[in-house]
């Protein structure tokens, strides 16, 4: 049905949670878990830790101990959101920081079965804080007590928050805690006034200490793998006497699900994010903040685990030891078994737009409507639009070769322009208007190189062209390509309009390595 009462019964007041049948574990899944796991996981708990929903392992003491935890300067934090790809980027992080040397051969030792972190991400507020919490969380009262710790025990492994705190540097710590109240407090730091490069008093006692990782996808591909995460949702998508169903917990302001909305978790983020950006402007120091999209590791692995390196300011990154760890981190082999206890169980497909073969489009309108109030204006929420759109906005109607001369663009869809950033589309910030005499302004150029030069030589078949008619910029070197004879010398793509991504070309593009795709292609 169509007809969705939007009036959820588990909000109440400020915010009630009821408790709701949030999976039903499938026979596949129990298969999967030796049957074990149907009489431990039990439904969402409706219990929260500082206004957050939180899962039955959740340890409040643990989640204390990590926010008050000593930081090193090297640490890794690793926040993901709920079903973004956390055991994938935490692999890529093992990997990187401990499993693989220069050569691409695994340095001995450093991936034991046991050690914390070699299968899989041990969450601190899932830990005991010590031997006698674990001795407690595990005892069997005969009223269900234990089930949390022999569950935290199995499925995260026998450890304790002190010996997570315990490991060699450089630390790696996972979690889906975020925002400025939950993450480590000297992680963060205080904030900073602006200061000169000279300028150094007071620097250390405001600095945060050590690097955020923050794991984010498409909250529509998140949404549906949570609806199939151990089985499908027992209250299905819309709802029934189990419950509200996947979609309207999804949506909801005060969603019961574990660790509460995504649209918050992402709103929260993004205040950190610009925090820690500000306190790394302030006494110019590199950055220690950085956000990596699940779309991102999907369309190019091996870029972004140089670009993760980097960040690390880890030894530079050798072809070897990135192409082993982009083969160790592929979904094959991590489907495979190669990134924990529960792979078979939390990797499912592992796909992009998976949302599109569930609902129907005046739903996922209904999404996007929650989207745009909640994270229209959320800097690091704008790459993620580009996944969830239901069809490419704007897109030209038909190709330049059929245009006559009543062909008007203005007619045509439209679309909000976008830039690239980071191989990402985002709302676009380059192109601004003044708010007084709405004069066009045209940011400084990124691309400053000259033919001939010594990085840039003049050869035929090097360089291509990309040009659009509605830029006069482009119009003119198209133009001068032509004056200068140079058609046989540098090849080029005319768009046939623009979209919501980009510069459109809808029979795809003529150049390497894109000239054997099928269009249309976007730049």
């Amino acid at each position: 049905s169509n007809s969705i009462d939007w009036s959820l019964p588990f909000v109440e007041g400020r915010r009630k949670v009821r408790s709701l049948a949030l999976f039903t574990v499938t026979l596949h899944a129990r298969r999967q878990l030796n049957n074990n796991l149907s009489s431990i996981m039990p439904p969402p708990s409706g219990r929260q830790y500082k206004d957050v929903p939180v899962p039955f392992w959740f340890n409040d003491a643990s989640a204390d101990a990590f926010r008050a935890m000593s930081m090193r300067p090297d640490d890794v934090i690793l926040s993901s959101m709920v079903k973004a790809g956390t055991t994938w980027a935490h692999k890529i992080l093992h990997s990187l920081l401990h499993v693989y040397d220069d050569e691409g051969s695994i340095i001995p030792g450093s991936n034991e079965e046991g050690s914390i972190g070699a299968s899989g991400q041990v969450y601190p507020d899932a830990m005991p804080l010590d031997d006698d919490d674990r001795k407690r969380r595990c005892a069997d009262d005969g009223d269900g007590g234990g089930k949390a710790g022999n569950f935290v025990k199995k499925q995260f492994g026998d450890f304790t928050f002190q010996e997570l705190c315990d490991q060699p540097s450089p630390r790696l710590i996972s979690t889906h805690l975020f925002g400025m109240d939950l993450l480590p407090s000297e992680l963060l730091g205080t904030a900073t006034k602006k200061r000169t490069r000279n300028d150094e008093t007071d620097v250390k006692e405001e600095e945060g200490k050590g690097r955020l990782i923050i794991v984010l996808r498409n909250l529509k591909d998140v949404m549906c793998s949570l609806h199939f995460f151990l089985g499908e949702a027992k209250d299905g998508w819309l709802g029934n006497e189990h419950g509200p169903g996947s979609f309207n917990r999804f949506i909801d302001d005060n969603s019961p699900n574990a660790f509460g909305s995504c649209f918050d978790w992402a709103i929260e983020q993004d205040k950190v994010v610009k925090f820690l950006q500000e306190q790394a402007a302030g006494v110019l120091k590199k950055e220690r903040v950085l956000v990596v999209y699940y779309e991102a590791l999907k369309a190019d692995l091996p870029a972004q685990i140089g670009r993760i390196n980097t960040f690390l300011e880890l030894p530079t990154l050798t072809d070897a030891k990135r192409m082993t760890i982009a083969e160790a981190c592929g979904f094959s082999a991590m489907k495979g078994g190669t990134a924990g206890r529960m792979t078979s169980v939390i990797m499912r497909k592992g796909s992009i737009g998976d949302w599109r073969n569930h609902l129907n489009k005046e739903l996922w309108e209904k999404f996007d409507d929650v989207f745009a109030r909640k994270l229209g204006n959320v800097d690091i929420a704008g790459p993620l639009r580009h996944f969830q759109w239901w069809k490419m906005p704007g897109m030209p109607t038909e190709s330049r070769e059929h245009w006559i001369l009543d062909t008007d663009p203005r007619t045509w869809p439209a679309f909000e322009r976008v830039s690239l950033e980071e191989g990402l589309l985002i709302p676009d910030k380059l192109i601004a208007r003044s708010e007084t005499d709405k004069e066009f302004k045209r940011p400084p150029s990124e691309y400053r190189g000259q033919i001939p030069s010594p990085k840039y030589a003049p050869e035929a078949g090097r360089y291509h062209l990309f040009v659009s008619g509605v830029c006069p910029w482009a119009s003119s070197t198209a133009t001068a390509r032509h004056l200068l004879g140079l058609e046989n010398v540098i090849s080029m793509d005319i768009a046939d309009g623009q979209s919501g991504a980009g510069w459109t070309f809808l029979n795809g593009a003529s150049a390497s390595p894109w000239k054997d795709r099928e269009g249309p292609f976007w730049l």
